[in-house]
């Protein structure tokens, strides 16, 4: 009788919603992408180096800031605080522990993360890996709730799409070395143009013609296909301004530009 009266008396945990969670976490990684950018650039030591200090920066923060009933800068911000599966306070092991575990959530395109969408306690893997929970640290209105959610997806939404620029649209090394070999061979092109400009007073979009000013017309065709595929060169040029276009011999066969007047 007194157990189950003992029962009905715990308060029911309010668990932090996974919009809020993201932010949390998006607003704390900035402190140190921040941090980590900014003494890059003006102190004298190599990249890994300072990669390496940021990182366990980050980690130590997030052990100390979310254990023994502290919250991390994200977190106070969106109202939500890192507690053991009974709603108390973190200890530091289990905290440093959770940190650590970021790099098992990270896994497989951040699995571990979303993991916490799904999961009936909303639990990440970190959480499971810790014995830990997220949970509410305030109560928040309606209007505060859909302001978190939209600034969620609006957030999500840029970082998604730099992560595609990144990782799927940003060409590889050796693909950019021939986009910049292409670049240099419209510049060969456009020195022409503008010797033409000089002696006749107007630019052309015949390459035959500045082909021909060279003085070796096999010797120009086969030096400029080295860098450009054959298909898809154009010049467009009229008394006072040209535009040079091709395509790069590269996997994309990503189109190159170059203009002038």
């Amino acid at each position: 009788m007194d157990l189950q009266h003992k029962i009905s008396l715990e308060p029911e945990l309010s668990r932090a919603r996974f919009s809020e969670r993201f932010l949390a976490y998006v607003i704390d990684g900035m402190l140190f992408i921040f941090g980590y950018y900014l003494t890059l650039h003006r102190v004298p030591y190599p990249e890994f180096f300072w990669r390496g200090l940021w990182l366990f920066l980050y980690i130590l923060y997030q052990a100390v800031l979310n254990s023994g009933g502290r919250v991390s800068l994200g977190k106070a911000l969106l109202g939500i605080r890192v507690a053991d599966l009974e709603g108390g306070p973190l200890s530091f092991p289990r905290g440093f522990l959770r940190a650590l575990g970021y790099f098992l959530s990270t896994l497989f395109f951040n699995l571990g993360y979303v993991w916490a969408f799904f999961h009936p306690k909303k639990r990440a893997w970190h959480d499971l890996l810790a014995g830990s929970q997220v949970l509410e640290g305030r109560s928040k209105s309606g209007v505060e709730r859909v302001v978190i959610l939209g600034t969620a997806w609006v957030v999500f939404g840029i970082l998604g799409t730099l992560w595609v620029k990144e990782n799927l649209l940003k060409l590889a090394p050796q693909d950019q070395q021939m986009v910049e070999q292409a670049r240099q061979g419209l510049r060969a092109v456009a020195k022409l143009e503008e010797i033409h400009h000089q002696k006749y007073g107007v630019y052309t979009d015949d390459i035959a013609r500045l082909a021909q000013m060279t003085g070796n017309v096999m010797e120009f065709k086969q030096e400029l296909l080295k860098y450009v595929a054959p298909e898809g060169f154009e010049i467009q040029s009229d008394q006072n301004h040209f535009v040079i276009s091709a395509r790069a011999r590269n996997s994309r066969r990503t189109r190159v530009t170059l203009s002038g007047s």
